[in-house]
């Protein structure tokens, strides 16, 4: 039986291993390797937001988004409320409490959508 980790941002949840194949699919097209890829276990228990910025965030932005920044392969971006556009973020931006949840919850959604 598999382990349900779940990630946990701003009172919502989101299934780690979905979150986990959309991410490694985006990487995926724009590193053109699956060297950068998360594994299954890259986080090994449900993560709070902070956990999920300190861990996740993180390897993303020194692993794939800093190359990526602001060029056509960015992947640091968000949906903001029912906005069709994704705005980009560097990962600075994630230090701003006030912002970080609306970040985050944006980020994933962009990631899952993306994927389709």
């Amino acid at each position: 039986m598999s382990a349900k980790f779940e990630i946990n941002i701003g009172g919502e949840t989101e299934n780690w291993h979905e979150f986990l194949k959309a991410v490694n699919e985006k990487i995926k097209k724009v590193t053109s390797s699956e060297d950068k890829q998360m594994g299954n276990f890259f986080i090994k228990q449900s993560v709070d937001e902070k956990e999920f910025c300190d861990k996740v965030m993180f390897y993303l932005w020194s692993e794939v988004g800093k190359d990526n920044y602001q060029t056509s392969d960015a992947i640091f971006k968000y949906y903001v409320g029912e906005e069709k556009e994704p705005k980009e973020f560097s990962f600075n931006e994630l230090y701003n409490l006030e912002q970080r949840t609306e970040i985050l919850k944006g980020f994933i959604r962009y990631i899952k959508e993306s994927e389709a």
